[in-house]
């Protein structure tokens, strides 16, 4: 052998199988331990039990009472708003009664339709009639008041009362007047008295003489 050749052999160096062995145990140990340290750091914080569905307001605000720090600022008004809609009355209800039935009488007064109120029946108190002349009119005065002593007054009176006469129901008298329009008033037991069913006109009744 030549003095500058250099051996032929393997340089790396030769792990036996037995430490190989030996390293992957200690690997399984120091991740057993680390894990059973993290297991024991991190369990009190998902040992917490659940909270169980409320049934109240006050079992609620309990609840929400019970949140970690975190949270606390919306806890607290979610506390507050439950405090003030417990603490709140309902309204009170009342029962609405029932109407009573209607019994048959009433049944048949409401289908029955009440009659009209009776019209006053205008009555006719002066009567124009012609007269034997072509130039006078027989015009006829009734007065259905009462009264004990009844009166005409008028121009065609010559502003002197003209008495009428006491008939079944109502006071009568005729005077023959010429054509033309007159106020006229009835003197009833020495009050003066519209005639009700002619037209008025300055506080006197109006006849029109055709």
């Amino acid at each position: 052998m030549e003095e500058n050749e250099t051996p032929d052999f393997d340089t790396k160096p030769v792990i036996n199988k037995d430490v190989w062995l030996l390293l992957v145990v200690l690997d399984v140990v120091a991740m057993g331990v680390l894990g059973f340290y993290l297991y024991k750091h991190f369990a009190p914080q998902f040992a917490q039990q659940p909270v169980a569905p409320a049934t109240t307001i006050s079992e609620s605000v309990e609840q929400i009472s019970s949140v970690p720090e975190d949270i606390s600022p919306i806890a607290e008004t979610i506390v507050e708003t439950a405090v003030l809609v417990e603490e709140e009355p309902a309204p009170a209800v009342k029962p609405v009664p029932a109407p009573a039935p209607k019994t048959l009488v009433e049944e048949a007064l409401e289908s029955v339709e009440p009659e009209p109120a009776p019209v006053p029946e205008k009555k006719q108190s002066i009567i124009v009639a012609q007269g034997k002349s072509t130039k006078y009119r027989q015009v006829t005065f009734r007065w259905f008041g009462e009264g004990k002593s009844v009166s005409v007054i008028s121009g065609f009176t010559g502003s002197k009362p003209r008495k009428l006469q006491k008939r079944k129901d109502f006071w009568e008298t005729t005077l023959a007047i010429a054509p033309g329009s007159y106020k006229f008033l009835y003197v009833v037991d020495g009050v003066n008295k519209l005639d009700p069913y002619s037209p008025e006109k300055e506080g006197r009744s109006v006849l029109e003489v055709k």
